[in-house]
């Protein structure tokens, strides 16, 4: 009797572990394999997701006049298929892409030696520095240069990304690259042949008893050059700051965490970031050594963006400093690099970031202290032409550090 019952004990074990299994289990008869019913659909929804794609390419090329590169078709299908994301800070990077991407935020690059700044709203692209000792500045280019034109191409902001447009003006040490100019209306062209360019983070000047420093970036040693700077003003008995992140694209978040280290106590919150679970990251200063306790006017404009709203927002926040200028950028987003094992790579917006207040960035930008809209379209009027080169040297007479040194000097 107990062997009987035992056995039905076992059919009923096998029963059960075959109702669990059933939605995986498939058989093979000779070549062929029988699918459940749910691995059927499921194998039909990805086939009725991705083979109309591939119908569509097949018929396409079939017709087409002209030779089709399968490679480039792949990468161009990949990178449409990114676009759809409608977010223009999520980018598809073939392996060389990938690569000049990695050397702009080390900060080493081959290419002419300038910086750009995008104008989206009005698919606009405009120098924005022309690096000491570099190409770019023997050829004669000069910061607002307008370029409208790279090796006979139109920029084009909506159907290129940022990074592709940056990545033309780059290329092979010894090549040439073709610029097309608009400088005060007038069309000009440049042939500039690329090398190899450490580009700097910032530049830095005593005025009298105030130090002044334009960040330009918060890419690779962006941090370490910043303390360096504000121990050799410390050195030279500076009382005061003006920081200026006018033009200032952003870059990585632990340069700004690096920079920022240097203004709070150890624990304080810099900025916290949201991911679409809803999920707080905060991020907080490190730093052990004793905060910079210096008054500070901080400039920024329109194009300061990403990491330089970041640094800004916290400064506002917690009083540390007067913001002027205008209103900034308005990205407030985090993004995360996803590489693949053929080189290429995605980088992929993961997060949006807030002030330590709370305050949102994106989409909106950090509104300054004090408004200088007026006094700068009347700089701009009266043409007058600031150094914003290393030696930066009428940097006092623009119109936003004048008001900085009133400030400070009251």
């Amino acid at each position: 009797m107990k062997n009987k019952n035992k056995k039905y004990i076992f059919i009923i074990l096998i029963l059960f572990c075959i109702i669990i299994a059933e939605p995986f289990i498939s058989l093979r008869l000779g070549n062929k394999v029988i699918l459940n019913k749910n691995q059927y659909q499921s194998i039909k929804n990805i086939s009725d997701k991705y083979l109309r794609q591939e119908r569509v390419i097949k018929k396409l090329k079939r017709n087409f006049l002209y030779e089709v590169d399968d490679k480039k078709l792949k990468e161009e299908s990949l990178r449409g298929a990114i676009y759809g994301f409608d977010d223009p800070y999520t980018v598809y990077f073939s392996k060389k892409e990938f690569e000049d991407f990695w050397q702009s935020v080390n900060n080493t690059m081959v290419g002419i030696g300038v910086t750009v700044n995008p104008d989206y709203n009005n698919n606009l692209l405009f120098i924005n520095d022309v690096v000491s000792s570099s190409p770019a500045l023997e050829a004669g280019l000069k910061p607002n240069d307008q370029i409208i034109e790279i090796d006979g191409k139109p920029i084009d902001l909506k159907k290129n990304s940022f990074e592709e447009i940056v990545g033309s003006i780059r290329g092979e040490e010894g090549t040439e690259v073709k610029l097309k100019i608009l400088r005060e209306n007038k069309p000009l062209e440049f042939k500039i042949t690329r090398r190899e360019i450490k580009l700097p983070n910032l530049y830095s000047k005593q005025l009298d008893d105030v130090g002044y420093i334009r960040l330009l970036g918060f890419e690779a040693h962006a941090g370490s050059d910043f303390k360096s700077a504000i121990e050799q003003f410390k050195s030279n008995n500076i009382k005061k700051l003006i920081l200026d992140l006018r033009d200032n694209p952003g870059g990585l978040l632990d340069e700004a965490q690096a920079i920022s280290d240097l203004f709070l106590a150890p624990n304080t919150v810099i900025t916290y970031l949201k991911d679409n679970k809803n999920n707080k990251d905060y991020i907080k200063a490190s730093s052990k050594t004793t905060p910079v306790n210096l008054p500070i006017v901080l400039i920024v404009n329109q194009n300061s963006a990403s990491a330089a709203e970041l640094f800004t927002g916290m400064m506002k926040d917690y009083k540390l400093a007067t913001v002027i200028g205008t209103t900034t950028y308005g990205k407030g987003v985090v993004q995360s690099t996803v590489p693949f094992s053929d080189g290429s790579a995605v980088k992929l917006t993961t997060a949006e970031y807030f002030t330590p207040k709370g305050h949102k960035v994106n989409d909106c930008g950090v509104k300054p202290d004090i408004e200088m809209t007026k006094e700068i379209n009347k700089q701009l009027e009266q043409n007058i032409e600031i150094d914003l080169s290393s030696s930066l040297s009428n940097i006092s007479e623009d119109v936003c550090v004048k008001k900085a040194l009133e400030i400070l000097n009251k």
